[in-house]
């Protein structure tokens, strides 16, 4: 049974090598049945690696991704969906996320942005959905993954996470919470990756980082 497991693929992760073909090599893709964490500081680009460098190589490969956000309005998503259609497939470097926010268009900008339009509703629109949480529990969040992954979602960003700050117990909440989110990644057959701050007291003073340097982690 173990061996056809193996030859079914069923233990090789979601492949995202369109960009980062090393890492997604050394990880053999983002795990199935499993919680990827990926830390850096306040403002360190988590969120833009991941939907530039994941989402979006899957979302062409027609694999369903479900960005749950407590933090940011998924206008700020579809602004570099937006921008990465007018980049790298219609090669327009005009349009930049200044002018895109108070849509300061030229004329030439308008035709491109429409042509951009289309190719995101065609390609994309299908496979990425933006689901907005207004609180850092794990009950909607697991509803939320349970519901999509029986829609045939197969990927599920949460950012950011953050433990219940109306816990007195910081560090045990964290764990929790995290074993909460691989429970429900196992139990529903999806892949869950969360962008995780890293402590800004730590900020210059190590060398290396490990699972200390975590946010709430100690």
């Amino acid at each position: 049974k173990d061996i056809e497991k193996k030859q079914s693929g069923e233990q090789v992760g979601l492949q995202f090598s369109e960009n980062c073909p090393l890492l997604n090599g050394f990880s053999n893709g983002i795990p199935r049945k499993g919680l990827t964490m990926l830390a850096s500081y306040t403002n360190g680009g988590k969120t833009s690696f991941v939907f530039g460098n994941i989402v979006l190589p899957l979302a062409k490969q027609k694999i369903k991704t479900c960005v749950i956000s407590n933090e940011q309005d998924s206008i700020i998503f579809k602004d570099l969906l937006y921008l990465y259609v007018l980049t790298s497939e219609l090669d327009y470097w005009n349009i930049t996320r200044s002018s895109l926010r108070n849509l300061k268009f030229t004329e030439e900008d308008r035709k491109m942005f429409s042509k951009a339009d289309k190719i995101v509703r065609e390609k994309y629109e299908p496979y990425i959905r933006f689901q907005r949480m207004y609180d850092y529990g794990m009950k909607n969040v697991k509803r939320t993954i349970k519901k999509l992954a029986k829609q045939g979602f197969e990927l599920f960003i949460y950012d950011t996470f953050k433990v219940d700050s109306t816990t007195d117990i910081v560090w045990q909440s964290f764990l929790n919470d995290s074993k909460e989110l691989f429970q429900i990644s196992s139990k529903e057959n999806v892949a869950i990756i969360t962008p995780v701050q890293i402590a800004l007291s730590t900020r210059g003073k190590l060398r290396w980082l490990n699972e200390g340097a975590l946010s709430n982690s100690k």
